[in-house]
């Protein structure tokens, strides 16, 4: 996602047992493309993504051990955060398919710190307003392609999870969750004017 530049020094090499010296050596400069990923992300305020990054690295600290070394120590780092993000949504109220958002709590997720929000006259509201009616109608003509959607992207369950619902191989899950998100795109293409 992020590339390196030149004056960044290399990851460490993947090894098993990585220590907490090379975790402690990869936080100056992966603090802050973690707190950008989860502000880009999930779109929460910068004091939420400073707490998810500070987890993220907590996790990382707590499951040292546990390090393999299959993959370079940063990257193991990006799985971290991923699985902290999908814990901190799951842990957030769950939204209910088709229910109208509650107006307080979409301006408050629209917070970008520093005393600026959106206002619900903005484009952004627009765009949601589109998105959650086009997803409606998505979810009358394919309730089960909309439920998988929602458990995938929403709920964040991983390809296994669904698989396992499903009642489908991984791969086979793959492929169905596409072939929804196809059927959804044509019901979101109004929604590029908002």
């Amino acid at each position: 996602m992020f590339d390196r530049t030149e004056d960044e020094p290399e990851a460490p090499a993947p090894r098993a047992g990585a220590s907490e010296a090379d975790l402690a050596a990869l936080y100056p400069q992966w603090y802050p493309r973690l707190l950008r990923y989860f502000v880009g992300t999930c779109g929460c305020s910068e004091a939420l993504a400073h707490e998810l990054v500070q987890d993220s690295f907590a996790a990382a600290l707590r499951g040292l051990a546990g390090f393999r070394g299959e993959a370079q120590l940063s990257t193991w780092l990006w799985q971290i955060a991923g699985n902290t993000l999908r814990a901190h949504l799951r842990r957030q109220q769950p939204l209910q398919l088709g229910a109208e958002p509650d107006e307080d709590a979409v301006a408050q997720d629209l917070t970008l710190g520093s005393g600026l929000s959106f206002s619900e006259s903005t484009h952004l509201n627009d765009l949601s307003d589109c998105v959650q009616r086009a997803f409606r109608r998505f979810q009358a003509q394919e309730p089960e392609r909309a439920e998988v959607l929602y458990l995938a992207y929403v709920e964040g369950w991983t390809r296994a999870e669904l698989a396992q619902r499903l009642g489908r191989s991984e791969h086979a899950t793959t492929v169905y969750l596409a072939q929804c998100r196809a059927k959804l795109l044509p019901l979101m293409q109004d929604c590029h004017d908002c």
